[in-house]
């Protein structure tokens, strides 16, 4: 036969696991042994570097085993040679060291991420090699079956090794030499400690820096060294020279200097034979012609010109003073205080504390007011000094506040939610419009008779068992059941509305009406209107004490007054009757 010691047997193979079907079919495996007990499979992901930075320090013994699945993670079709699921948890689960290094003891949890999609995955034969598949006993019969199988193992076994020394890990003469082919590095190269060495001058954007063309080509920010500056330089940060930057006791640009962040300067800084001066004690700045500034100007302390002030100034276009504590925009013609995008033509904003505009005079004889001016009317709030001479509406004007409008429409006070409008002085509420419901609503009384402390209109409903005889109740159907009433102050004006439509049980008994809205000292008051009522009436009335209404009358042989009962008015067998009343009285 003939041999070839140069073509290696394939013994793994990877790819990426999308959770569709992996075929493992080119790797040769011996048969009559479970595929699982012949292979291993492995994913490729970080390492945590949280709680203890493991990646860097963990045992060889252990970073195998970590990125490892287990047999019971995966299920494989022996007939197609393929890894068909992956079943590794939904969460992350944990795996603990067992052997300890310098920098990770043994017993360090760390955390697996789950298999996901676009996992890369290495599948690699791994023959059983810690122990035969075959052992003979003394006196035993040896087949050729047995011995192929046990030479197969050791063959596999040495397949795998050299398959993998030859494809997964890099030899001297493969980096070294001018033959060496270029390789990558899929990770960050650490260094250990260590140094590169003999770096060639860069020849790409992307290319490492040794440190002989940093020095020659870009300025060192920090150093110690004298350096001159050539060609065009761009500092995006704070600039900070150790030492003295001179060139031949000259600072020379011969292109662009261009400084995007702070520049400060120690020492006293002259420009132009002098035009602009900086002096290095007093701090002074000195211009000796114009200044033009064609772009934005951000003033951190005071601006002065002149001797200490501004004679004048003119702004065209925006203007930010301190942030937001003045801004002008000036595409929308508005002033903002405290915010930098005004909604209104004066915004006034503050985000933490009240908001306040004052308004002050300090000629007490005069008013300090806020003005809101329309083309034909005015409002406006305004108080008066202690010794502001005149009246208004009756009052001294000093000492005095006003609410005040001109104006041929009026002056509207009002709410455009269901809140209500309360007056009020000496922080009790005096007077109220209600949110809902129309009128006035008083919140206390007084003893004062001249006061209007309390003003009602309302509608009570007399409900059918409320209606009834004192004795015995009686059954009662109501048709008109209404007092329409209005209070004003302790007084209630009132207005009875009473009849029935049915009657299904008899009542006895004096008759009255229960449960009324308001309590009242005895309050007689006549019947205007009666009409049906069962025992005829010369005269009619009734009376109105506490919340109860009780009925009164003189028949037509007596002119005395007697109470009037439930059944006079109606029984079963004649059920209906009207009566309508009027009357005011004092709430008790």
């Amino acid at each position: 036969m003939a041999y070839d010691n140069l073509t290696n047997v394939t013994t793994s193979t990877s790819g990426t696991w999308t959770g569709t079907p992996f075929s493992y079919s080119g790797i040769a495996l011996e048969s009559g042994i479970p595929h699982k007990d012949q292979l291993e499979v492995e994913r490729i992901f970080t390492l945590p570097s949280s709680p203890t930075n493991v990646a860097a320090g963990i045992s060889l013994y252990d970073l195998h085993r970590v990125f490892v699945i287990n047999k019971n993670e995966y299920t494989v079709n022996e007939t197609t040679s393929t890894i068909t699921a992956m079943t590794v948890a939904s969460t992350p689960r944990n795996y603990v060291t067992q052997v300890a290094t310098p920098t990770v003891p043994a017993g360090t949890s760390i955390a697996i991420p789950v298999s996901t999609n676009n996992d890369s995955i290495v599948i690699r034969r791994k023959t059983f090699s810690s122990g035969k598949y075959v052992t003979w006993s003394a006196g035993t019969r040896l087949t050729s079956e047995q011995l192929n199988l046990q030479v197969n193992q050791l063959i596999k076994i040495n397949q795998e090794l050299i398959y993998k020394l030859e494809s997964e890990y890099l030899r001297g003469t493969d980096v070294t030499g001018s033959s060496a082919p270029a390789f990558g590095v899929n990770n960050n190269l650490d260094m250990q400690g260590h140094q590169i060495v003999n770096l060639s001058d860069p020849s790409s954007p992307n290319d490492a820096v040794n440190i002989n063309y940093a020095n020659a080509n870009y300025v060192r920010v920090g150093g110690a060294a004298a350096q001159t500056i050539t060609g065009a330089k761009t500092f995006s940060g704070a600039a900070v020279f150790q030492n003295t930057l001179t060139a031949d006791s000259t600072l020379t640009a011969t292109s662009t200097l261009t400084v995007s962040g702070l520049t400060t300067l120690n020492g006293g800084l002259t420009m132009d034979g002098g035009v602009f001066t900086v002096a290095d004690a007093s701090g002074n700045t000195g211009i000796g012609g114009t200044l033009n500034v064609t772009g934005a100007t951000v003033l951190s302390s005071t601006l002065s010109a002149g001797a200490t002030t501004l004679a004048s100034a003119s702004v065209t276009g925006a203007l930010t003073v301190d942030t937001t504590t003045l801004v002008v925009d000036a595409t929308n013609n508005r002033v903002g205080i405290g915010t930098t995008s005004p909604t209104s033509d004066l915004h006034v904003r503050k985000t933490s504390g009240a908001t306040e505009i004052t308004s002050q005079s300090t000629d007490t004889a005069q008013a300090a007011g806020i003005y809101a001016v329309g083309s034909a009317a005015q409002i406006d709030i305004a108080s008066y000094g202690s010794t502001a001479a005149g009246n208004l509406f009756g009052r001294p004007r000093a000492n005095l506040t006003r609410v005040y409008s001109t104006g041929s429409s009026g002056l509207v006070i009002g709410t455009s939610d269901s809140q209500p409008i309360i007056f009020g002085t000496n922080g009790v509420s005096r007077l109220v419009i209600g949110s809902n419901s129309p009128g006035i609503q008083f919140p206390a009384l007084s003893s004062d008779a001249n006061t209007l402390d309390a003003y009602l209109e309302g509608t009570h409903t007399i409900a059918n068992t409320d209606f009834k005889g004192v004795t015995t109740a009686g059954t009662h159907t109501l048709g008109d059941k209404t007092i329409t009433y209005t209070r004003i102050g302790n007084r209630l004006f009132f207005n009875l509305a009473l009849s029935t439509t049915a009657c299904t049980a008899n009542g006895s008994g004096h008759a009255k009406i229960i449960n009324l809205p308001f309590s009242l000292s005895e309050t007689w008051f006549t019947i205007d209107y009666y009409e049906d009522l069962l025992t005829p009436v010369l005269a009619f009335s009734g009376k109105w004490v506490g919340d109860e209404i009780f009925f009164y009358a003189s028949g037509a042989n007596s002119q005395t007054i007697a109470e009037y009962n439930i059944d006079s008015f109606r029984t079963t067998a004649n059920a209906t009757f009207i009566i309508r009343a009027s009357g005011s009285g004092q709430i008790a």
